[in-house]
């Protein structure tokens, strides 16, 4: 178990939706699209596989430089067993272009 009880694993991403926010309309940011994510997330200790729905960071628009990944590929996650909340991991270079050792982008 990782800081504050995230743990790390290897997902794959079932879908990708343009993120609508609140107010319905797209939440792009300055040189990005928001997206909300579906994942089948894999416990590295082989305990049953999960799918979950979680929103990411806007696309290009993350100081770690966050690309946005498809459907049908396979990333890194961070998890929390209890709630299984999850989040893109930042120390995963398929999707941050600069990784991180401190569950943060840099």
């Amino acid at each position: 178990m990782s800081l504050r009880g995230w743990e790390s694993a290897p997902a794959t991403i079932v879908a990708r939706l343009v993120s609508t926010g609140l107010q319905g309309v797209n939440t792009a940011g300055a040189g990005g699209t928001a997206f909300n994510y579906v994942v089948d997330v894999q416990p590295s200790d082989g305990t049953e596989p999960f799918r979950a729905a979680f929103s990411g960071p806007w696309d290009n628009n993350t100081v770690g430089g966050f690309k946005t990944p498809e459907i049908g590929q396979v990333v890194g996650v961070q998890f929390k067993r209890r709630t299984r909340e999850v989040r893109f991991d930042p120390s995963d270079r398929s999707v941050y272009r600069k990784g991180s050792d401190s569950g943060k982008a840099e």
